[in-house]
């Protein structure tokens, strides 16, 4: 099974809700690509991808690569937030160290509400 996205506007955030196996790269970046075009098409930076349901199997480097593709098309004063499971906190919170080492804007969460809040500039409570 390859991974889908649905796209949706709230608060004048891309949402996009992930799901399937991110077994090839090559998807990915496409998938990238396509959340990019979307959120630049609607005039949004701000972009929360709740990869709740998705099976990860890309390695470190993979994501890497897939992370510094990302940040080459999101905007300058972007935010994004990742929603993820406590089992793939490990590698969420490498693709954040990556983001924020490249002078963008990233957080990982566990819940899509402390997600948007973050997003909308409110308190969030979640550690």
């Amino acid at each position: 099974m390859t991974m889908h996205c649905a796209l949706s506007t709230q608060n004048d955030s891309l949402i996009v809700v992930a799901s399937g196996t991110d077994a090839c790269a090559d998807d990915v970046r496409q998938l990238v690509d396509d959340i990019a075009e979307a959120a630049t098409k609607h005039g949004l930076v701000r972009v929360m991808c709740d990869a709740t349901d998705v099976r990860h199997c890309l390695s470190f480097s993979d994501i890497l690569e897939l992370v510094k593709h990302a940040v080459g098309r999101a905007p300058v004063h972007g935010k994004f937030a990742v929603v993820c499971t406590p089992d793939d906190r490990e590698k969420a919170s490498f693709m954040e160290t990556v983001v924020l080492h490249r002078g963008k804007s990233a957080r990982v969460f566990s819940s899509t509400t402390a997600a948007m809040a973050w997003l909308d500039g409110s308190p969030v409570l979640e550690v």
